[in-house]
């Protein structure tokens, strides 16, 4: 896919915009205040798991 550089930084947002909202649906992340997120409960279990995860695959 031949990415056009004028446009790159409209598509960068909106693939950000969606990962944002695949994260806010998957209740990974939620709203701190200001405009700014933090990770939930449940994404900070899916971090753990991910950290173990690649120190099993490391080892």
């Amino acid at each position: 896919m031949e990415m056009d550089p004028e446009h790159l930084d409209d598509w960068i947002e909106q693939e950000m915009q969606k990962m944002i909202e695949h994260n806010l649906d998957r209740g990974i992340i939620e709203f701190a205040g200001d405009g700014s997120f933090c990770y939930s409960t449940r994404g900070l279990f899916y971090l753990w798991g991910q950290f173990i995860k690649d120190m099993v695959r490391f080892c």
